[in-house]
């Protein structure tokens, strides 16, 4: 078995590095630019040269065409579906905090963009130079004609990766966690995966449903949701989220609270399958958010047994597995 899995893993690796080799001519390092070309033709001998190399990238292009059954455009749109991720951070008025964030996530390789969430109806988004260089060209501003908490899964910017990375502006984490937590997603693309996971329980005798703390969840080994402050889901859970009941949105805005919830139900509601929580270190910057108040709790609690009445059912699922990448095992079990 577990050479198998090393067989499927090295498949796996050549499969990607192939795709990047093609996603880079894609993108232009072995393209004849116009302004080489204009430089070639220039001069009456270099014509001939400049002929060559349209002929040799042709060529190139035919034979990983026929090689590897690859073609150049579907390679690239399959690369960017499947080997990256689209992040989605919610923002209000932490400008340094979200600084801080999109300049630490931008700084993982399969980031394909970072689109912010921009409810704020009383001031603009910053301008893009409050960002480190390296982060500018990924980041787009969304920028919402109302302030609801449902804009987090309200897309007004296309989404080309399969996969969306819902985050807060006050959390930071490693690339390797990150790239964890992707990669195990793409093994579970139905599902939800994320760092912070919650249990949600239904008390008989109270005749209602009540949403657990982190440190009940932790002592009892169980969650049946993982927060959207950082989580992965396929992209097509927008689409769903917005077919949720105005009932259910409404609820929503006039709480401030819950979206996660209805998030995690709809994910639930569609794969018949638990959350995925995996290992990995959240940082959070410190800022003040609405989890702080003291109803909170019981706020989202109702949240819940609201949902439940509207939706006729709690679809979420129960589960006690947490994913720890091997590496980080204190040691080897061998198998024969």
């Amino acid at each position: 078995m577990a050479q198998r899995k090393q067989q499927t893993s090295n498949f796996g690796h050549e499969s990607f590095k192939i795709e990047r080799a093609v996603y880079s001519l894609k993108q232009g390092r072995f393209r004849l630019t116009a302004k080489a070309l204009k430089t070639c033709l220039s001069k009456p001998y270099s014509v001939v040269f400049a002929l060559s190399a349209i002929a040799a990238v042709v060529l190139l292009k035919l034979f990983i065409r026929l090689v590897f059954n690859v073609d150049i455009n579907e390679s690239v749109d399959n690369f960017e579906a499947e080997r990256q991720f689209t992040v989605r951070m919610n923002t209000f008025r932490r400008n340094h905090d979200l600084k801080v964030s999109v300049d630490s996530i931008a700084q993982c390789g399969a980031v394909a963009q970072i689109q912010i969430v921009w409810s704020d109806q009383s001031n603009p988004p910053p301008d893009l130079s409050i960002f480190a260089p390296h982060s500018r060209g990924l980041v787009r501003f969304e920028r919402h004609a109302t302030d609801s908490l449902n804009n987090r899964f309200k897309p007004l910017t296309m989404i080309t990766t399969e996969a969306v990375f819902s985050v807060d502006d006050d959390v930071l984490f490693s690339c390797d966690d990150l790239m964890f937590a992707f990669e195990t997603w793409t093994m579970s693309k139905d599902t939800m995966v994320g760092f912070v996971p919650r249990l949600v329980t239904y008390e008989s005798l109270l005749n209602r449903h009540e949403y657990k703390s982190w440190w009940f969840t932790w002592w009892n080994g169980a969650y049946n949701l993982v927060l959207t402050k950082a989580a992965f889901f396929h992209r097509k859970y927008l689409a769903y989220y917005s077919m949720l009941s105005d009932e259910i949105l409404m609820h929503i805005n006039n709480h401030r609270n819950c979206e996660d919830i209805a998030m995690s139900m709809v994910v639930a509601k569609y794969s018949k399958s638990p959350p995925i929580w995996v290992s990995g270190k959240v940082k959070e910057l410190g800022g003040v958010g609405i989890s702080s108040g003291s109803d909170h709790t019981k706020t989202r609690s109702q949240c819940i047994d609201h949902f439940n009445s509207v939706l006729g059912e709690n679809p979420l699922v129960l589960s006690r597995h947490k994913y720890i990448p091997a590496k980080k095992m204190w040691f080897w079990t061998m198998g024969t």
